[in-house]
């Protein structure tokens, strides 16, 4: 599995990675990271790096709970030190399950391509259950592939 940071703010990459857990099993390559109030950028920055050095120089996958949020902004910093580092934001169980599961390669050019197709997955996985329910047409599950 890959190792995989989260950064969020409060709890929840605590709650997510617990729920993760349910679902794979012990994941020992996932780290959860939580920022308070009271937490400064250079002390989020610190955490992400003490945990970047933890994997020794393994890729790291950061994925953070809001793009434009401080969580972001202290990887953003330290993915500028770190060749083997790669940021995500947007947290959500089915992105992380998958940033878990899909094997990079050592090429980082292949390793952006196929985190922006993980990236554009999740996008596609949010549904307003309503349309399906109302029986939307853009909404319907397709014969072809078995997905909504």
């Amino acid at each position: 599995m890959n190792n995989v940071v989260l950064l969020t703010h409060g709890e929840f990459s605590k709650g997510i990675a617990q729920s993760c857990e349910f679902i794979l099993g012990k994941v020992d390559s996932l780290k959860a990271l939580s920022i308070s109030m009271d937490t400064s950028m250079i002390q989020a920055e610190k955490m992400l790096q003490e945990t970047i050095c933890s994997y020794g120089e393994a890729p790291v996958i950061i994925i953070t709970d809001i793009a434009a949020g401080s969580t972001t902004q202290a990887g953003l910093q330290v993915l500028t030190r770190y060749k083997n580092v790669y940021l995500v934001s947007g947290l959500n169980l089915g992105l992380l399950t998958e940033l878990l599961l899909t094997e990079l390669p050592d090429n980082r050019e292949e390793c952006l391509k196929i985190l922006r197709e993980i990236v554009q997955q999740a996008r596609e996985t949010i549904t307003l259950v309503n349309d399906l329910a109302d029986g939307e047409p853009e909404a319907e599950l397709s014969e072809e592939d078995g997905e909504l």
